[in-house]
């Protein structure tokens, strides 16, 4: 009762605030629990709509998130395995879930500082687990390179996901220190991106590395613009490539992945088709990537009506053993890369359908001023061309619910007042 009467007391909107947070920071560090957490979204949604508390009002993002799906489950009449098509119509279900359930809107002023907070703590949190694991493994093995890094740093998600986690998580700090929100204060923001920025070191991500130092190089841009003198402006535009210079030089696996990331970007210019045959169990790393690119496509263009959910591997597996790189068809590789996936899976209606939920949330990110969900929306565009990003169940989760979490925000009175006072 004692639960019950709290929750009385703070009312449903607050309450129903507060539980977005405590999903945030669950799906961080046990995403196992999400179903659930789901399920208590769904009471939560039945209660408010029975009380009045909550309208329903789908947005167009949310429209193309649900036909996405509702393309998968076409895809799975042509499938050759029920029991994968299964489990990625499971593991996607959250392209419907959270378009339905969060096109409920708070009647009242929706607070987005719980779910910021949620993951600041989640990421905060998921981190430290991630650096006990690795330093057991460091006491086993006494090699730091391959104790602190990468997957067996971020043992809960894909390094890759993570660092994004953690890219979304500073731009929402900084947003609530812009907002002047209660507890987020400046000094605090600079040790908390400074945190986050070693833990994203700590991923090994290229792609996230990449788009941290773009995302940076915007924002360092643009307020030096408006706030430097003109001339420190330009000396800090010839003073940026020693910022990617250092980071190169400071890390071997960075060099590593840069180094074969320009060899293999050489050699596949020359030749398409010989860069495959040269390869011969020979691929590694990026190698391996751009390989699976160039046979995604040449797969996606035999068959523009995709080959069905769950064929993905038969058919990418074959074109591989026809290059003779029957090593790399034995791994099962994705085409690490989403629109690749998504054309190739559920041919060009599907990757249309995808395409058009990215534009329209980008065009909604833009004309409501919500730059957390603009900077959302390019991480997943600029990610997915080196990662299946929705093909995770990390991917899928974090993305559809924080794009939908952000438009029900940007709707609320208190964002549209704030949005048309400045």
């Amino acid at each position: 009762m004692g639960l019950l009467a709290r929750f009385r007391e703070i009312g449903f909107t607050q309450g129903f605030n507060y539980y977005l947070g405590f999903v945030s920071f669950i799906f961080c560090v046990a995403p196992k629990w999400v179903s659930p957490c789901v399920l208590g979204l769904l009471i939560f949604v039945v209660i408010g709509y029975i009380k009045r508390e909550l309208i329903f009002k789908i947005s167009t993002p949310a429209l193309f998130m649900i036909l996405l799906y509702l393309t998968y489950v076409i895809g799975v009449l042509f499938t050759n395995h029920p029991d994968i098509a299964g489990k990625y119509l499971e593991y996607k279900l959250s392209l419907i879930l959270f378009p339905l359930l969060l096109s409920f809107r708070f009647r009242q002023s929706m607070s987005l500082i719980p779910s910021v907070v949620g993951l600041i703590l989640g990421v905060t949190t998921a981190s430290f687990m991630g650096l006990y694991h690795s330093y057991w493994l460091y006491q086993s093995v006494g090699d730091f390179n391959n104790s602190f890094g990468s997957v067996r740093f971020s043992y809960i998600h894909h390094p890759s996901y993570f660092s994004v986690f953690h890219t979304i998580a500073i731009v929402g700090f900084w947003f609530g220190v812009s907002k002047k929100w209660k507890g987020f204060h400046w000094a605090i923001g600079i040790l908390f991106t400074l945190f986050s920025l070693i833990m994203q070191f700590f991923c090994f991500s290229l792609a996230g590395m990449l788009f941290l130092f773009l995302l940076g190089l915007v924002v360092y841009l643009v307020l030096s613009y408006r706030y430097f003198k003109k001339w420190l402006f330009y000396l800090s535009l010839i003073a940026i490539p020693v910022v990617p210079f250092v980071l190169y030089k400071s890390n071997i696996h960075i060099r590593i992945e840069v180094d074969g990331a320009f060899a293999v970007v050489d050699q596949f210019t020359n030749n398409p088709v010989e860069f495959i045959r040269q390869k011969k169990n020979t691929a590694v790393g990026s190698e391996i990537r751009v390989i699976m690119w160039i046979v995604a496509y040449q797969e996606m263009k035999a068959h523009p009506f995709g080959v069905g959910t769950g064929n993905v591997d038969d058919y990418l597996s074959k074109r591989l053993v026809e290059y003779d790189q029957k090593e790399i068809a034995s791994h099962l590789y994705n085409p690490h890369n989403q629109f690749l996936q998504t054309g190739l899976e559920i041919g060009l209606l599907g990757l249309g359908i995808l395409v058009l939920m990215i534009t329209s949330t980008f065009r909604f990110a833009m004309k409501n001023k919500n730059w957390i969900l603009l900077i959302l929306i390019a991480s997943l565009v600029f990610n997915s061309l080196f990662e299946s990003m929705l093909q995770r169940q990390s991917g899928i989760v974090f993305y559809s619910f924080w794009i939908c979490l952000l438009i029900v925000y940007s709707n609320t009175k208190a964002f549209v007042d704030q949005k048309n006072s400045n």
